[in-house]
């Protein structure tokens, strides 16, 4: 009978210890399956919120240009009058005008907003400094 009772206790110890192998093979492979969906729905959501940040830059850019572009309409219709009733203050307005120290405002603007300036025609678009001083 000890024999039987050893065979016994030891069958029964095995079949508890692959059960527990078994078990904890499948955790694993739960977890790393969440970690991957995880992963990947962190990426999604990173992709997003880039999204989101473009279209709000894009936004902020089409106000500051559609009020450049106002106040450039305004100069332009009130030009008349302006030669008429003081004409060096308007020849003074419209050579500022014609140097572009308006655009090159705007254009510091818009880099400042997203960041990215233009190296030179070859290398292309390039990374800021996170707070470019006009006028560099």
């Amino acid at each position: 009978m000890p024999t039987f009772v050893r065979g016994m206790v030891t069958w029964a110890a095995a079949y508890a210890l692959g059960r527990a192998v078994a078990m904890h093979r499948a955790y694993t492979a739960g977890l790393e399956e969440r970690a991957v969906r995880l992963e990947r729905e962190r990426e999604i959501e990173a992709e997003r919120a880039a999204e989101r940040e473009r279209a709000r830059i894009a936004r902020d850019m089409h106000d500051v240009l559609a009020h450049a572009v106002s106040v450039m309409v305004v100069q332009a219709e009130a030009g008349p009058l302006a030669v008429r009733s003081n004409p060096e203050r308007a020849e003074a307005a419209f050579h500022r005008r014609r140097q572009g120290e308006r655009w090159t405002e705007w254009r510091w603007t818009g880099r400042r907003w997203t960041g990215w300036r233009r190296a030179d025609r070859r290398t292309g678009w390039r990374r800021a400094d996170r707070h470019p001083r006009a006028g560099r």
